[in-house]
C-alpha cells in the first residue's frame, strides 16, 4: 500500500447486508449458479456476518498507517507480518510512479516468499478508460 493514510479499517461493529444474505439464497436454489460458483451457497451457510477469511497479513506500506482491526476480530483477519517501509529505496524509481520492488529490496528480507507483483500488467494502457 502506498501513499494510504488509513490503510484498511474495519469497523468495531463489522456488519453484512441483510439484502446480501437474502441474495445468496437465490443463487442457492439456481443449479447453474450452485454448479459454477457452489462457494456462494457455502458462503451463506459459514457465519456471514463474521468478517471470516478476509486476510490482511503480509502487506507492505509506505508512507501508510498500520492496518487498524478490532481486537474480537483480530483472529480472523490475521493482521501479522505487515510491514512498514519509510523510504523509496525499495521501488524501481519511485519519482517517476515505477513500483516495481527492487530485487535487493529489504522487503524480501523482512517478509520471506513474498512475491514479485507484475506491476507493468496493472492499471490503465494509456488509452482513456482502457485497463490491462
Amino acid at each position: 500500500m502506498i501513499n494510504c493514510p488509513q490503510s484498511v479499517y474495519i469497523a468495531r461493529y463489522w456488519t453484512f447486508s441483510e439484502s446480501l444474505l437474502d441474495g445468496l439464497k437465490v443463487y442457492e436454489n439456481n443449479a447453474l449458479w450452485k454448479k459454477e460458483f457452489p462457494w456462494i451457497a457455502e458462503t451463506a451457510e459459514d457465519e456471514p456476518k463474521e468478517p471470516k477469511y478476509n486476510r490482511v497479513n503480509d502487506n507492505v506500506l509506505y508512507n501508510s498507517a498500520m492496518p487498524q482491526i478490532p481486537e474480537k476480530y483480530s483472529y480472523l483477519l490475521d493482521p501479522t507480518g505487515n510491514v512498514i517501509f519509510d523510504s523509496t529505496d525499495i521501488f524501481a524509481d519511485y519519482d517517476n510512479k515505477d513500483f516495481s520492488i527492487l530485487a535487493k529490496s529489504d522487503i524480501y528480507k523482512e517478509i520471506p516468499g513474498f512475491g514479485v507483483i507484475p506491476f507493468g500488467e496493472i492499471g490503465l494502457t494509456g488509452e482513456k478508460g482502457e485497463t490491462r
